[in-house]
């Protein structure tokens, strides 16, 4: 590292030649990689930026530098600067994507960029951010079409419409997609997610069902067809078709258990809240249960025993609910013991600081939420912490502490989207 560094030193010293330059080059690029390897956030950037000052004109290798830029101010919540960096990647992005074994995380950079506006007070840049990610996608969709990088493409560029709950738009994407990519492996995909529109945001389920069959039959092995026979599940449950749909699921978890345990998890889930519509409280028990025991590492398994306390709050049952928060406690304690310092300890000890938030137990709320950042040592730990932490004390009448959490926040993460959200919370939390 240290002869790189001296290498570099010397070669600038002297006259300025292609073969030199070439070395400088090389050797700039080494040191980036070094730090980059070693973690070193600061040392990188600025590694990256000395090649883009040197060589500003040499897209081969101002792209990637950019690229590498914007992804470590993303890491570390410095979205001001990773905006800045990306959008000078935009405009040629495309041509950095490989036709033959793409690196698709360069498909996402478009999308990352969008959603880092999506929480802007300022209409007008927030929708001339999504507007360029959508340009970026469009170009990607034409470029590569019928494969792996075209259809990401879409999907980003679905989502983004989504976001400006631009839905007629979204179907009318799909549609033609579907329309042009007819015997393209992607179809199904396309068919699938439109469907999902459809049923979800369009609030034609009739239709919706309908290209959802369509697709299972045709396509009964497709790698999306067991995530279509749950969404059908879900469209035969919006037209009170129960049991059919209560089949359906039984069919995603029979078929799912051991290759595909998230969505079996899911599909129980679908199941308890289906039980629990009707007033079936024991089978949905039973579910919810299941789901904690089997599936602890899934999403649904964190939600689940809540589900069951707050079942009972609900019904004002309230030697029950204290018993299943207690219960709910115990287990997301049990978690972080099994997964310790892992991202499902972070969400486990959030999911105490939730149980004892629904019980209005405010100091001991607040000692969990303050848990997280030991749990989770990086950003989002410390994000999570500071969010959380200033709605339990803005929710239980601590107001002036509320405004110092918040105001840290601002201070520590300045360029975060949730800043100007913050500033007018602290204004009105200071001023009521």
């Amino acid at each position: 590292w240290h002869t790189i560094h001296e290498i570099v030193k010397r070669a600038s010293a002297l006259p300025r030649s292609e073969i030199l330059d070439t070395v400088i080059r090389g050797c700039l690029m080494r040191i980036a990689q070094l730090e980059l390897m070693r973690d070193n956030v600061d040392a990188t950037i600025a590694a990256y930026e000395e090649i883009l000052q040197r060589y500003p004109d040499d897209e081969e290798i101002t792209l990637p530098a950019r690229l590498t830029i914007g992804l470590l101010h993303e890491r570390t919540l410095q979205y001001g600067d990773a905006i800045d960096a990306y959008s000078l990647v935009l405009p040629s992005l495309s041509s950095r994507i490989a036709a033959q074994d793409p690196e698709m995380y360069l498909v996402a950079i478009p999308f990352h960029f969008a959603r880092m506006h999506k929480h802007s007070v300022h209409a007008h840049k927030r929708d001339e951010a999504y507007r360029r990610a959508r340009e970026c996608y469009q170009t990607i969709v034409k470029k590569f079409p019928d494969s792996k990088v075209g259809a990401a493409a879409v999907s980003y560029l679905a989502a983004l419409l989504a976001d400006q709950n631009q839905w007629q738009a979204l179907d009318q994407l799909l549609h033609q997609q579907i329309a042009v990519h007819a015997q393209s492996p992607e179809l199904p995909q396309y068919i699938h997610t439109r469907a999902v529109a459809l049923h979800e945001r369009l609030g034609d389920t009739a239709r919706a069902r309908a290209l959802m069959e369509d697709l299972i039959a045709k396509y009964p092995n497709h790698e999306v067809t067991p995530q279509s026979r749950f969404e059908l599940a879900r469209m035969l449950f919006a037209q009170n078709q129960n049991e059919p749909a209560r089949q359906m699921l039984k069919q995603v978890i029979a078929a799912d258990e051991a290759n595909n345990p998230g969505l079996a998890a899911r599909a129980h889930e679908e199941l308890a809240l289906s039980y629990e519509r009707e007033g079936e409280w024991n089978f949905a028990l039973n579910e919810y249960r299941w789901i904690a025991k089997q599936y602890e590492v899934f999403p649904p398994a964190l939600k689940a025993l809540l589900r069951v306390a707050e079942h009972y709050a609900q019904k004002n049952e309230i030697a029950l609910a204290a018993k299943a928060y207690g219960e709910a406690v115990a287990y997301y304690q049990g978690l972080i013991t099994k997964y310790p310092r892992s991202m499902l300890a972070a969400l486990a000890q959030e999911h105490i600081a939730n149980c004892f938030i629904a019980q209005e137990r405010w100091d001991e709320a607040a000692a969990a939420a303050s848990g997280i950042e030991s749990i989770l040592d990086n950003t989002v730990g410390k994000v999570s912490t500071s969010l959380l932490l200033g709605n339990i004390y803005e929710s239980s009448g601590q107001t002036q502490r509320a405004v110092k959490v918040y105001n840290e926040f601002m201070q520590r993460y300045p360029q975060h989207p949730l800043v100007d959200m913050l500033k007018e919370k602290v204004l009105k939390l200071t001023n009521s």
